[in-house]
């Protein structure tokens, strides 16, 4: 589902798709953002990706 999430198909269809009715379920359970999903956000803040992508090689932490 995050895939299909991320790759720009309606909530209501990740819905319908995961058997659901409730939109609100479907993003909670099934659409889930990992690392490389929040840098390119991180990057339109402007450099806040090295700082989020350095306390991860360093502490080996998976936010």
């Amino acid at each position: 589902m995050t895939y299909l999430a991320n790759n720009g198909v309606p909530d209501h269809l990740l819905a319908v798709w995961a058997g659901r009715t409730n939109v609100k379920t479907t993003k909670k359970w099934y659409v889930k953002p990992d690392v490389a999903d929040l840098l390119p956000a991180a990057e339109a803040w402007g450099g806040l990706a090295g700082g989020v992508w350095q306390i991860v090689t360093d502490e080996g932490v998976n936010p």
